[in-house]
């Protein structure tokens, strides 16, 4: 009973203190550094930092700090006199929140303030948001070199692909409701007052952008901005946005790897831009209605080039295709996608509209191919060059491993048709070999692009160029052994033998042993291997070879001897 009247004794006296007592507790909401700057010097005592939240914290009867009640229509306004500054601290009664300043000409400090812990949080999280969102639109914009004037987004738009099928204007007809106020009709968001099927036409509004409830004779006032897009199925968006879509210049990134660095129309890829594919392949050019139309250059994932005229989003028209190991290949007119006949074609002239269809943002390879492949002045273009035998010889020698690797590979299951694969082969089976020609790259390269079309084939591939890479870095260190060991046998001899008449060809090859280590010529080293051998039998020299055998059959028997003795 003692324990009752204590505790009700002094929760009375509580009540009974003056209000004025009492602490007043107000959250600043995304203040500036020069408000926090102000605030840690002049009003330190009353300003800290809790919970994230910067805070003004003061009781109220304070003589630093008045409270003015005369003004009705105020909730709470406070005066307070801080280190030369004058701050006041106001909220209306039909405002959310409040306001607190700092008087001063040069440098004037404004922050909005609440009572609120949790719509602090919540206000400052978002502000966060904004800033990280615009933070990352503006370094999008500086990476990529996009040239765009307007405004940047306030927020990233999500965009439900289900709506896509209906239009802005009649989705904001579904998303709002009509209402009267002083007998003018005004259009209102749907609310909670209206069902759940409703509400997802409102929200997706909302996502598109659209200010739906301002509508004047029927037109509807969509936002420009610069922002993101992200879609349902995960692709992005980074560019200018009008009506919820892509409109401009801008950068998509699906899921699928692809990606779109260009000019937009309506939602479609329009005008001139770089579009990169899946497997790596990439068409840089001109586009109409998200098809490959007028001028551009198609480089394939085998490192082959077509430049030239495209329609519906084939090759259509003239144009050219060029090898990295072959130069040019083809040169004619196409249709369709097929190519139809040879026709010379104007290479100066064709690569002067591909920089005229070329666009201001990164990402291309118009430059690259217009360094490797554009004529010079006054050169004269001709079918096969004067490195056309050395380009013969390589696709020679890539087509013999092509052909044992897609023997192996088709030893297990795979999607390879055997029928164009036979056919393919007997191609190439049928090129002359013994003379460079034209028809046994084409054939080489027809067959490489068909296998490298299989994700299964190209894995093969990559891990036996892996093990043929690691099984020539083994004999190359055992080749580089075998010659460093001949080094100081031959270096030894030439010490003995200085006044040796014959000593001049031993110089020779001390010289060119000594020189094999800069050398990765595996030919050549083996070359050198094989005449080195016969120096050292000549000369009663074991090799490197030899003298390890040596050293084993030692300590074989010496394991031998150690056996018989323990028995």
């Amino acid at each position: 009973m003692k324990n009752f009247l204590k505790r009700y004794f002094f929760s009375f006296i509580l009540i009974l203190l003056p209000i004025s007592l009492r602490a007043e507790t107000f959250y600043l909401i995304n203040p500036s550094i020069q408000c926090q700057a102000y605030l840690e010097i002049s009003y330190k005592e009353i300003f800290n930092k809790k919970n994230n939240l910067y805070v003004i914290e003061f009781n109220k009867g304070s003589k630093f700090i008045k409270k003015i009640n005369k003004y009705n229509d105020y909730e709470y306004l406070y005066h307070a006199q801080g280190y030369e500054a004058y701050m006041i601290i106001a909220k209306t009664k039909d405002q959310k929140t409040g306001t607190l300043t700092i008087l001063d000409v040069k440098n004037p400090c404004r922050v909005i303030v609440t009572q609120d812990e949790g719509y602090a949080y919540l206000s400052n999280n978002a502000l966060n948001k904004e800033s990280n969102h615009l933070n990352e639109l503006k370094t999008i914009k500086s990476n990529n070199n996009i040239n765009s004037d307007l405004p940047y987004c306030q927020s990233t738009l999500y965009v439900n692909k289900s709506f896509g099928f209906i239009s802005n204007k009649d989705l904001c007809n579904l998303a709002t409701k009509v209402t009267y106020q002083n007998n003018i009709m005004k259009r209102m968001w749907r609310d909670e007052s209206d069902t759940i099927e409703e509400q997802k036409y409102t929200k997706e509004a909302k996502n598109r952008n659209l200010n739906c409830h301002q509508i004047e004779n029927n037109n509807f006032e969509f936002k420009k901005c610069f922002g993101k897009i992200i879609y349902k199925d995960g692709t992005q968006f980074f560019g200018d946005i009008f009506g919820s879509i892509p409109n401009g210049i801008g950068i998509s990134n699906s899921s699928d790897s692809s990606s779109y660095n260009g000019h937009w129309k309506n939602g479609k890829r329009d005008g001139k831009g770089t579009y990169i594919y899946p497997d790596g392949s990439k068409y840089v050019g001109e586009w109409v209605n998200n098809q490959k139309n007028g001028i551009g250059s198609y480089k394939k994932n085998n490192g082959i080039t077509y430049s030239g005229e495209y329609k519906n989003d084939l090759f259509d028209g003239r144009g050219v295709e060029i090898s990295p190991s072959a130069g040019i290949i083809k040169q004619g007119i196409y249709s369709q996608g097929e190519y139809k006949y040879y026709e010379k074609i104007d290479i100066k002239d064709l690569f002067s509209r591909l920089k005229e269809s070329n666009i201001s943002i990164k990402d291309n390879n118009i430059d690259e191919l217009i360094i490797n492949n554009e004529p010079k002045e006054n050169e004269e273009i001709v079918e096969l060059d004067s490195n056309f035998p050395v380009r013969f010889n390589e696709s020679k020698k890539e087509s013999a491993l092509l052909t044992n690797d897609i023997k192996d590979f088709m030893k297990q299951n795979n999607n390879l048709d055997p029928i164009i694969l036979g056919e393919l082969f007997l191609k190439l089976k049928n090129s002359n070999i013994d003379n460079p020609n034209q028809e046994f790259i084409t054939n080489y390269e027809t067959l490489l692009e068909y296998v490298s079309k299989d994700k299964d084939f190209n894995l093969y591939v990559r891990q036996r160029k892996a093990k043929r890479k690691n099984d020539l870095l083994i004999e190359k260190d055992k080749i580089f052994k075998f010659i460093k060991h001949a080094e100081v046998k031959i270096n030894d001899y030439i010490s003995k033998n200085l006044d040796n008449e014959k000593i001049s060809e031993t110089l020779k090859l001390a010289k060119k042993v000594r020189a094999a280590s800069d050398n990765e010529d595996l030919k050549f080293l083996n070359e050198l291997v094989n005449e080195v051998k016969v120096w050292l039998k000549n000369n009663n020299i074991l090799n490197y070879i030899e003298e390890m055998k040596l050293q084993e059959d030692k300590v074989t028997s010496i394991k031998k001897a150690q056996e018989e003795a323990e028995r």
